[in-house]
């Protein structure tokens, strides 16, 4: 039907005519007054009201970033719990949200490739370039690769399981994945041998936060011609180190009657104040998760959760309609792996990357090796994990309670 417009004359609605009527100049002076009261009291109204909305009540509340984009802010959630301090509730938001903002943002400066102008751009870019980076990116790469093995260099496998996370069909995900797709099967083959060579290579610490990246021509001409753009990356490791970043300018601030999740599974329980915390444990198979039980803690605590099944909102996880999922711990060979239907790996006193660090090889690996775990446990690394019908734990003096039964059984709960 196309658009009519009716004439200015006609009667509208049914509506009368309008009628002039003259004003005396006078009736304009009163006109005039009575419009500039009503703005100034309309202005009072409003201006009221939304400092109602913006007023924060006390209690536990979800703190947003003020800005998201070019951020890591959408990986996690923050939860605080606002007056506890005593501060008014309505700054200590505002402030808490300025420094979650602005962390989230550098983080993703610093430890995600896909940053344009980041740090890791400059690097995968400009092989054979002195570069230099923040202390705690410095700090990053001296642990990814003093503990983490070859792991920093992973980034080209994850590069290829994104295009599986992303797909949402199984026949595009099946292109990109080397379990299903010989032709990525035989690249990852060939890629291995790069990724684990320090002569095709490396990144090279030089001090004074300064980083080289070393990359034989043999393997950039193998990573032009397969489409390959990062040489090193944190991979699934990267919003461990997020994580730390942003509680560790949290903390700076004084604010710490709160936690961090994100979707990825690293948990920080920032209070240390006394309060109890309780970190929810899943388990699952294919796209079908349930809660196994919940971990409660009294202190500060910082974690990563491993799994091999997948949940709502998932980043990096893809499942098949056949029930296979294909998850971000990747081991030296390129290959998807999950040890155990979940590990949760926590510390009392690093951080999420720490916890990362020494538990990643023990989940990619056929199965859980409960001595390594253990041998962790003495370094200050515990874990908590489901066997068959059974959760073993490592620390003796967890709580762990609301433990799902299966069959009308509770499930058994056995240190190690």
């Amino acid at each position: 039907m196309g658009r009519t417009t009716r004439s200015r004359g006609s009667n509208d609605y049914g509506l009368r005519p309008v009628k002039k009527i003259e004003l005396s100049e006078k009736n304009i002076k009163l006109r005039i007054i009575v419009v500039i009261v009503a703005l100034v009291v309309g202005a009072f109204f409003i201006g009221l009201g939304v400092r109602s909305c913006t007023a924060a009540q006390s209690g536990w509340q979800t703190i947003a970033s003020n800005d998201a984009s070019q951020s890591v802010a959408s990986s996690f959630s923050l939860m605080y719990n606002v007056g506890q301090s005593g501060m008014d509730a309505t700054a200590e938001r505002r402030a808490i949200a300025a420094i979650y903002t602005d962390a989230a943002a550098k983080a993703y400066r610093m430890f995600d490739v896909y940053s344009d102008g980041g740090a890791l751009e400059k690097i995968n870019s400009g092989a054979g370039k002195v570069i230099e980076v923040l202390p705690e990116l410095y700090s990053a790469f001296e642990k990814m690769i003093s503990r983490g093995g070859r792991a920093l260099y992973y980034a080209p496998y994850f590069e290829f399981y994104e295009q599986v996370y992303s797909s949402e069909f199984d026949y595009e995900a099946a292109m990109f994945d080397p379990a299903m797709s010989d032709d990525v099967a035989a690249v990852f083959e060939k890629l291995s041998s790069y990724v684990s060579d320090p002569d095709a290579v490396s990144l090279k610490l030089l001090g004074d936060n300064k980083v080289e990246l070393y990359v034989s021509d043999e393997y950039a001409a193998f990573a032009k011609e397969n489409d390959v753009s990062f040489f090193v990356g944190f991979s699934w490791f990267e919003e461990s180190f997020c994580a730390d970043y942003i509680a560790q300018k949290l903390r700076e601030g004084g604010f710490t009657y709160g936690y961090i999740i994100g979707k990825d599974g690293s948990f920080i329980n920032l209070d240390n104040s006394g309060n109890s915390y309780s970190y929810s444990l899943y388990g699952g198979q294919g796209s079908d998760a349930y809660i196994v039980c919940r971990a409660q803690f009294s202190r500060a605590v910082c974690g990563v959760y491993y799994r091999g099944f997948s949940l709502d909102g998932d980043f990096h996880f893809y499942t098949y309609e056949n029930g296979k999922t294909v998850t971000p711990y990747i081991d030296e060979l390129g290959r998807s792996r999950a040890a155990a239907n979940f590990l949760f790996a926590y510390s009392y006193d690093g951080g999420c990357a720490d916890a990362a660090l020494s538990s990643y090889s023990e989940f990619t690996k056929d199965g859980i090796d409960k001595e390594n775990l253990s041998s962790l446990s003495d370094a200050g690394v515990e874990s908590v994990y489901l066997d068959g019908n059974k959760i073993l734990a490592s620390e003796d003096g967890i709580t762990l309670y609301d433990i799902i039964k299966i069959g009308g059984k509770t499930l058994e709960v056995e240190s190690f």
